[in-house]
C-alpha cells in the first residue's frame, strides 16, 4: 500500500499538489483506502473531490487546481485569476476565480464561481497548465468587475504581448454583448484609445484623438529590404513622421542611448522624421506635444507639395 500511496503522491506533485478522488481511484486506491489515508493524516481532504498531501506548499496554483477540480468538467480559470496567468500588467496572484457550468453552482469552492450555460471553444485556451479563458474573453469578463485603469492595463498588455488584437476584441465583444452583460459600456470606451503598449502610449493616442489628428499606426516595423531597422511606437503614414514615447526609466544606460541614436539615424536614412517625447512631455505638456506633431506633419505636407 505504501507504493500505491507514493504513486498517488507523485501524481499530485505533477498537478500542483492536488489529486481528485476519481484520479486516486484510477491509480488503484479504493474509496475505503482513501478514507483510511485521510483518517491517519497521510492525505488531506481539501474539497469534496480534492486531496492534497501534508507538507506540500499551500500555493496559489494549488488552490487554482483545487477550484477547477471542485467546479467540475469544463471549468475554466477566469477573471482576475486568468488575467494573472496571462501576465496582464498589474494583476497579481489574488482571488481564485473560475467559470463553471450552472449545474455545478452549488459546489463548495474556495474562491469565486461564475456560473454560465457554456463557454464556446473560441473562448477557451490552456495557459501555464490550466484550462483558462482566452485573453479576449478574460478582458470582456474583467470589464464587469474591474476599475477603468485595470481594464486599460489588461487591454494594452494583452495586445502588446500578442495575446489578442484590437480587431478580435471588437469581434468577440460584438458576439458576447448582451443587455445584461456588465461593463460593456466601460470596455467600449477603453477600446477607443487602445492599440498602444502601455499607459504612456494610450495617453498619446488619446491626445491625438482629442486634438483631431489622424490616428497613427501602432508598433510599426520599418525594414530596409529584409533587414529590420526599427519598430516604432507610432507611424503617421503617409506623413514621414514617426513618434516615439519614452517612459520615466527608459534607455538610461550609455549603450542604450548609443543604440537609440543609431536607430534614429537608420530611420532618417529611410526618409522618416523621428520625434521623441518623454513621459513628462505627454502628461505635463500635452499641448506642446500636439503642437509639435502638427507642425511636423504640416512641414511634410508642404515639402511634398513643393516636390
Amino acid at each position: 500500500m505504501e507504493s500505491l500511496l507514493r504513486s498517488v503522491a507523485d501524481f499530485a506533485e505533477q498537478h500542483d499538489g492536488v489529486v481528485t478522488t476519481h484520479q486516486a481511484r484510477a491509480l488503484g486506491a479504493s474509496s475505503l483506502l482513501i478514507h483510511r489515508w485521510v483518517e491517519r493524516g497521510l492525505v488531506n481532504r481539501i474539497g469534496v473531490r480534492s486531496l492534497s498531501f501534508p507538507g506540500h506548499p499551500q500555493s496559489w496554483r494549488l488552490w487554482l487546481r483545487t477550484a477547477l477540480n471542485e467546479a467540475g468538467d469544463g471549468a475554466l480559470i477566469s477573471h482576475r485569476a486568468a488575467a494573472r496567468l496571462h501576465g496582464f500588467d498589474g494583476f497579481t496572484e489574488g482571488p481564485i476565480e473560475v467559470i463553471a457550468a450552472r449545474r455545478f453552482r452549488n459546489r463548495t469552492i474556495t474562491g469565486v464561481v461564475h456560473s454560465v450555460p457554456t463557454v464556446p471553444l473560441i473562448d477557451r485556451c490552456m495557459i501555464a497548465g490550466f484550462p483558462c479563458t482566452t485573453p479576449a474573453r478574460t478582458i470582456i469578463d474583467l470589464a464587469g468587475c474591474c476599475l477603468r485603469y485595470e481594464l486599460e492595463n489588461a487591454v494594452d498588455s494583452a495586445i502588446r504581448d500578442g495575446g489578442t488584437s484590437l480587431a478580435f476584441l471588437h469581434q468577440r465583444l460584438s458576439v458576447l454583448r448582451t443587455s445584461g452583460r456588465a461593463g460593456v459600456a466601460l470596455l467600449d470606451s477603453v477600446l477607443v484609445d487602445a492599440g498602444g503598449a502601455n499607459r504612456l502610449e494610450r495617453e498619446f493616442l488619446r491626445l491625438c484623438r482629442l486634438d483631431g489628428l489622424p490616428r497613427p499606426q501602432c508598433q510599426v516595423v520599418h525594414r530596409r529590404g529584409t533587414q529590420t531597422v526599427a519598430r516604432v511606437d507610432f507611424d503617421f503614414w503617409p506623413s514621414a513622421l514617426v513618434v516615439e514615447v519614452e517612459g520615466q526609466s527608459a534607455h538610461a544606460s550609455p549603450r542604450q542611448r548609443q543604440r537609440d541614436a543609431k536607430r534614429r539615424r537608420d530611420l532618417t536614412a529611410l526618409g522618416r522624421v523621428v520625434y521623441c517625447f518623454t513621459f513628462e512631455d505627454v502628461f505635463q505638456g500635452p499641448q506642446a506635444v500636439m503642437r509639435d506633431v502638427r507642425v511636423a506633419m504640416a512641414r511634410h505636407d508642404q515639402s511634398r507639395q513643393i516636390s
